[in-house]
């Protein structure tokens, strides 16, 4: 084995490794959320434009970086990007919704959500489980049976199983 070889075989670990890393970071929301945040930081969705030739070339270099993390995390997990896109969107749509006082917006806002949500995965929303026929044995969600109740009874299910 040349030295050629094992400095092929560091890199190809190292590349591995960088992947891994990166599809467990976009497991979690917490993780996409740094994502997100970074590559929003970063400036990718601007036009770069400075008054100098040197705050151009930062911003450009900036830039870059950012659109170089996207690209890692795309290579490593391209869905948990495109979740990441639509968990960030959901987010300035709730801030927006919380904050309109004309119904017409807030229900436009709220169908805007449901439709990004159910591209997230398929849920079923109910207003008490406890008390609803979809939720008497045949569906398993988020709540186990026994913290169902007036305060927790309306949160949403994943559904992963219907008997």
């Amino acid at each position: 084995m040349t030295i050629s070889d094992i400095k092929a075989d560091q890199r190809r670990r190292d590349i591995d490794l960088a992947e891994a890393d990166m599809r467990q970071m976009l497991s979690t929301p917490t993780g996409r959320r740094i994502l997100m945040r970074i590559v929003t930081m970063a400036g990718i969705y601007r036009s770069t434009s400075a008054s100098s030739d040197i705050g151009l070339a930062h911003e450009a270099g900036r830039r870059d970086l950012g659109l170089e993390i996207l690209a890692a995390a795309n290579r490593a997990d391209p869905k948990s990007v495109v979740t990441a896109y639509a968990e960030r969107l959901i987010d300035e749509l709730v801030r927006r919704g919380r904050v309109t006082l004309d119904d017409d917006e807030a229900r436009r806002i709220g169908h805007e959500i449901q439709e990004l949500d159910l591209e997230l995965g398929a849920r079923i929303f109910v207003t008490v489980p406890a008390y609803h026929y979809v939720g008497h044995g045949r569906l398993a969600g988020e709540f186990p049976r026994e913290m169902w109740n007036a305060m927790n009874g309306s949160g949403l299910f994943f559904l992963n199983s219907v008997r």
